[in-house]
């Protein structure tokens, strides 16, 4: 058996390295997503020097998956007809801006965000920075640019569109320079969040946590994020549990150390019967389907890591179980809330 394993396993490493070296097969793992963006003539400028930092090659603007003949899943690589750094020179020799500068994009990072029910985009986030003589970071940048797709429009020229929207943001940035911003203190990566709001209620209490993974967005004024969360309630009747939902946080910032935060939250869930309360109850309210709405005060400085708190008003609008004899309908509350932001 033990000699069988390594038949295998020989043979496994062997028709790997056929597939990698025989090319017409190279689109069964792989393919090019090629990405033709306009312009006229690529002229680096004298004095703005661009270094392209990222993990790609200069004329990869990221990598996606794709399901090949519907089944098969494969990466798809997001090819530019010309290098990252030269569409930048192109766009800043063109409005004429001249730096005596290093400017560096560090990381470029297209996906599709289908967490907010409202805004759902494909999203381009990435950091970039100014270097001065002393390679000391005097300005950074992190982008965040969303645009909903074009159903008129081919898959490459929506990518082609929001490519152009940053390459337009970063060449006007350029223009109007504020070296009185904080540096972002962190390597530019997914941000983890965590927070779970303890509510309590007329009768029992509730526990809504919820666990996001996204780009640093702390440093904005205005932000929004969806999330899947989990729910669990307790009452004198009933019990109820669920995880998913459609969380949606909507979040301004409204001093340097305090956010305002509303939520809404559909959910579908289980409810478990006190049997001691109960004779019978109908099959349909083994299901929960209620509204959360709440808004809440936070500590969450710019640029934050570490544990924060909060707290504030919420509202439960039950939709099942419907027994009007004993559960209610809308029922107010008040919670708190405690979370950890890891950069």
């Amino acid at each position: 058996m033990k000699n069988f394993f390594y038949f295998v396993t020989v043979v496994f490493v062997v028709v790997s390295g056929l597939f990698s070296q025989i090319k017409p097969l190279d689109r069964l793992i792989f393919e090019n997503l090629i990405i033709s963006m306009p312009c006229d003539s690529l002229v680096t400028p004298n004095k703005l020097h661009i270094i392209d930092q990222r993990k790609f090659k200069p004329n990869t603007l990221g990598i996606t998956q794709i399901n090949k003949y519907k089944y098969i899943p494969i990466d798809q690589y997001l090819v530019l007809n010309h290098e990252v750094a030269d569409f930048l020179s192109y766009k800043i020799e063109a409005d004429s801006v001249k730096l005596d500068h290093q400017l560096v994009v560090e990381n470029l990072t297209l996906w599709e965000d289908n967490k907010p029910v409202f805004n759902r985009a494909k999203v381009l986030n990435g950091y970039s920075f100014l270097l001065d003589e002393n390679n000391q970071k005097i300005k950074n940048w992190m982008w965040d640019i969303r645009i909903k797709n074009n159903q008129k429009l081919e898959i490459e020229e929506n990518i082609a569109h929001l490519f152009d929207h940053w390459l337009n943001a970063q060449r006007d940035s350029l223009n109007f320079l504020n070296f009185n911003t904080p540096i972002y203190p962190y390597r530019f990566r997914r941000v983890l969040e965590s927070w779970f709001d303890f509510v309590v209620l007329p009768d029992g209490f509730l526990i809504d946590g919820n666990l996001t993974l996204d780009f640093p967005r702390n440093h904005k004024n205005n932000w929004f994020l969806g999330s899947a969360g989990m729910y669990y309630r307790k009452f004198s009747y009933h019990e109820s549990f669920s995880i998913g939902g459609f969380d949606q946080h909507w979040y301004k910032r409204i001093s340097a150390a305090l956010i305002w935060r509303n939520n809404t939250t559909l959910r579908i869930g289980v409810n478990s019967f006190n049997h001691d309360r109960f004779d019978h109850v109908d099959y349909w309210n083994i299901i929960m389907v209620n509204l959360g709405l709440s808004s809440s005060l936070e500590y969450r400085p710019k640029f934050f890591r570490g544990l924060f708190l909060g707290g504030g008003l919420y509202m439960n609008v039950n939709g099942l179980p419907y027994i009007p004899d004993k559960i209610k309908i809308v029922e107010p509350g008040l919670f708190i809330t405690l979370g950890v932001c890891l950069p």
